[in-house]
């Protein structure tokens, strides 16, 4: 039979164990935590979420397609003219095409497919 020291150096030792253990456990979350916080993993991260986020992707796409539309257009109306009011019609045109466009994709890649279908005769293009 094992006498009460015994006993209690056995629970003090199972418990230094736990502690070790526990301490271990710690510092491995802790270096993970600051491996996840280095500002270039936050970097990292952000753009694999970014890239992998399919309705932004869409948004962006549709925005840049607007914009590149919008600029299009006050080229078209502008051209090189020096005239300051034409110059801000052009630009309010082209704020206005933008807007139009990147609000209303589905009618501009119709309208694309269109256009393409009548330059080449083709309708299998995928927009």
């Amino acid at each position: 039979m094992k006498s009460k020291s015994d006993v209690l150096n056995e629970k003090i030792l199972l418990l230094k164990n736990t502690q070790a253990t526990q301490l271990k456990l710690l510092t491995q979350q802790l270096d993970a935590t600051y491996q996840s916080l280095r500002p270039i993993n936050l970097l990292k991260t952000t753009l694999h979420e970014v890239a992998t986020a399919p309705e932004l992707k869409t948004t962006l796409i549709n925005n840049a397609i607007g914009l590149a539309m919008g600029y299009l257009s006050k080229k078209i109306i502008t051209g090189s003219s020096h005239n300051p009011m034409i110059k801000m019609g052009g630009l309010l045109l082209q704020f206005t095409i933008a807007n139009i466009a990147s609000k209303h994709p589905e009618a501009i890649k119709a309208a694309g497919k269109n256009i393409f279908k009548i330059f080449f005769g083709r309708e299998d293009v995928e927009v």
